[in-house]
């Protein structure tokens, strides 16, 4: 209380300092639906963080890669890897070689003992769920490219399909650091209109879609293998079919969650269940053929994990109410 109707609020001065908030400084407070309110310096930048790594600290290449993802994850904008001596060959290929697979990320200084990384993407603007967007319609174009090669009966498109999900990876990686940067700015996390709990549900069906991608791949993969004999005809049609009703049921539960509809995403897990039965029924079939190329068992398999997955992403809908 300041006088006898004016009610103040003192900012921590570690938080000030980092910020530069000095004398004079506009800020804007907002309150966010919760009914917390939201510090935020009005034209201000915030401080750009930059991580170091060791490159010495590493005796394998996987886990110098896992470490560097990691810290852009985390949402570093600038990466510094060194080495006391001069950078190994090895080490500066994995480090350009990771920084490639991420979206705005590009080398900016090398010396022979080091090799900065920074991060371009600017996260102001962007919208988790458009991203999220983006990657069900890649991941949707690869299903239906893989249908089309299914009935065409076209393994050459099957095998050119393989690599398709390298992109779908990258915005999950994109998604996941945005998702990181907003947990550790209140501001941000307001500004993109979630929360904790929403956070979780992203990253968590971020996972499944690129999963559900990986799994694509693999059938895909098997399919350009199989023989193409016309005995293998008929269930290669089986195959397509419940491919198709794999696509319907992934196409119903990401609608579910993007439109927080737990109508679709009830009806998602009952296609899925209905989906397992056709599968019974195909088993039965191939058991009665006998002979049957082992790749169609990998490739059932993957149409099944995708409905596993899939079943998740409805789950996780109707635990967002």
């Amino acid at each position: 209380m300041t006088g006898t109707s004016t009610l103040s609020v003192s900012l921590p001065k570690s938080w000030a300092n980092r910020y530069s908030v000095k004398k004079g400084a506009e800020l804007l407070v907002s309150e966010a639906e919760d009914g917390s309110l939201v510090v935020k310096l009005e034209g201000g930048e915030v401080q750009k963080e930059t991580a170091e790594i060791n490159c010495q600290e590493y005796d394998s290449a996987e886990k110098l890669r896992r470490r560097f993802l990691s810290l852009y994850l985390a949402g570093y904008s600038s990466i510094r890897i060194f080495s006391k001596q001069r950078l190994s060959l090895e080490c500066r290929k994995t480090v350009v070689d990771e920084a490639r697979r991420l979206i705005g990320v590009e080398a900016t200084e090398e010396t022979p003992n080091s090799i900065t990384v920074q991060d371009f993407f600017s996260h102001e603007g962007l919208s988790v769920e458009s991203t999220l967007k983006r990657t069900h319609l890649l991941t949707s174009s690869l299903f239906e490219d893989l249908l089309n090669a299914l009935a065409k009966n076209d393994r050459l498109l099957a095998r050119n399909l393989a690599g398709r999900d390298d992109d779908i990876d990258r915005l999950r990686f994109l998604l996941l650091r945005q998702l990181g940067l907003a947990l550790r700015d209140a501001a941000l996390l307001h500004d993109l209109k979630l929360d904790a709990s929403d956070c979780v549900s992203y990253a968590v069906v971020a996972r499944d879609v690129e999963q559900i991608a990986d799994r694509l791949s693999r059938i895909a993969k098997y399919f350009s293998d199989t023989p193409g004999s016309k005995n293998a005809l008929k269930t290669q049609k089986r195959i397509g079919e419940l491919s198709r009703e794999a696509f319907e049921l992934y196409k119903t539960a990401m609608e579910s969650f993007l439109k927080k509809d737990t109508g679709k995403a009830n009806e998602a897990l009952d296609s899925k269940q209905s989906l397992y039965l056709h599968r019974e029924e195909f088993e039965r079939e191939m058991a009665k053929a006998g002979s049957v190329p082992f790749e169609y068992g990998g490739i059932l398999d993957s149409i099944m994990g995708i409905a596993e997955l899939s079943g998740e992403i409805a789950e996780v809908a109707i635990d967002q109410e």
